[in-house]
């Protein structure tokens, strides 16, 4: 059994862009991946709490896609295909007394 490993990319507020750090953090990640021979990942978005039910849906499913997207480039460009990787919003996270800490996309190996 391959142990899971875990990747957390934060967003600025109202925002779905990738910054250096987080490009950085996936770049990391994508090594781990080769190196694990990890075949499956789930990506999963969040925002925090301010807005509407539906444009969260909307900002945490692009979040989603917008680390996955560059996650599968960085993967191509080391010459590492056949992955599966599953993007999902999933809207409002409150797990964190702080709001900035719920806009993330979390990567479960």
């Amino acid at each position: 059994m391959v142990p899971k490993i875990t990747l957390t990319c934060y967003f600025d507020f109202n925002s779905s862009a990738l910054s250096a750090s987080a490009k950085a953090q996936i770049t990391a990640y994508a090594k781990q991946i080769i190196a694990r021979h990890i075949t499956s990942l789930t990506l999963a978005g969040y925002t925090d709490f301010i807005g509407g039910k539906a444009y969260n849906q909307k900002l945490s499913t692009a979040r989603a896609k917008a680390v996955g997207v560059y996650l599968l480039l960085q993967l191509r460009s080391m010459s590492h295909t056949g992955i599966s990787v599953r993007m999902i919003g999933k809207g409002i996270s409150r797990t964190s007394p702080e709001r900035a800490q719920d806009r993330k996309v979390t990567v479960i190996s």
